[in-house]
């Protein structure tokens, strides 16, 4: 049987993981980005990670991959990563109960529209 947890569970359990994983992100972005993220202070760095993993958290998003890819997008591109439209179109799939992957995909499509721009 499998175990099911209601929304507000996710956003306590949520809530209580993100400082974990913000690290994590945090350390291996450092590891595979060194010479993009040098300019950053360490300070600053983890603010915005930690900042950046409750944001995509709050979008629903809990597989570690995605989180991990998000907040890269979002620290290393020139533009809000995902844009204001593509967020509230994340939002309405959240609410609509859209699995992940499918948003994964919707944010992964406008950040390579941001790219090509």
């Amino acid at each position: 049987m499998a175990l099911r947890f209601t929304a507000s569970q996710v956003s306590v359990i949520g809530a209580a993981m993100t400082p974990y994983r913000a690290d994590d992100i945090r350390l291996a972005l450092l590891r595979d980005f060194p010479e993009a993220l040098s300019d950053r202070s360490p300070a600053d760095l983890g603010a915005r990670v930690r900042s950046e993993v409750a944001r995509f958290l709050e979008l629903g998003f809990r597989r570690h991959e995605h989180v991990h890819m998000l907040v890269a997008w979002s620290l290393l591109t020139e533009a809000p990563t995902p844009d204001a439209q593509t967020e509230a179109a994340l939002r309405e799939a959240l609410a609509n109960g859209e699995p992940e992957d499918w948003r994964f995909a919707l944010a992964r499509r406008a950040v390579m529209r941001a790219a090509d721009r």
